[in-house]
């Protein structure tokens, strides 16, 4: 089973965005209709395309990162739809009736299912009763282990008990549960 983390943070700082190949000691940054000052406190390395220094050679064997700008995103994004529990009928009887919280989420783990990936999206909530009852009986997780699961139609459907809103600390990393969250897409990808 893979996993990717991807930390959450509440903005963008100056980060590196791509390393240069060794021996390279300029380069420039491609940004549609950005030019280096242009806009207030962006970096000299932010370059409209074509434009700048053409990149230098010397005989360093060195790395250049190039930094990035700070940006904010305002949250402006529509929260997506998410199909209930009771949506997808989950036997609420089988699991511990305690959710779990954390302080808050601070990553996030991608997992898959490892089950087949030829499936119709209808069949999908009788999929997950079965995994659940798995991670619950077999697994001995009290619940669903991801927080979250997404189908190959794009669904989102809620894991774990304890609110979609709210930091459920879910079963879907041994050792990394606590401030994070499992989502997994249904499907074997390896």
């Amino acid at each position: 089973m893979w996993r990717i983390v991807l930390p959450l943070t509440a903005s963008i700082a100056a980060v590196p965005l791509v390393a240069a190949p060794a021996r390279v000691t300029t380069a420039g940054v491609t940004t549609a209709g950005v030019v280096a000052g242009t806009m207030p406190g962006s970096p000299a390395s932010v370059l409209q395309a074509g434009t700048g220094p053409a990149p230098t050679v010397d005989s360093t064997p060195s790395l250049v990162a190039l930094s990035a700008m700070a940006v904010a995103f305002p949250h402006a994004a529509l929260r997506p739809t998410i199909v209930s529990r009771a949506a997808w009928r989950a036997d609420e009887t089988k699991r511990d009736p305690r959710a779990h919280y954390a302080n808050g989420v601070t990553a996030i783990f991608i997992h898959h299912t490892d089950t087949p990936n030829a499936y119709d999206c209808a069949d999908v909530p009788h999929m997950l009763r079965n995994l659940y009852t798995g991670q619950i009986r077999d697994q001995g997780w009290g619940d669903f282990g991801y927080n979250f699961l997404v189908d190959r139609c794009g669904n989102i459907y809620e894991g774990r008990a304890g609110g979609v809103d709210r930091p459920v600390v879910g079963s879907h990393t041994q050792g990394f549960n606590q401030g994070t969250a499992g989502i997994a897409a249904i499907g074997t990808f390896e």
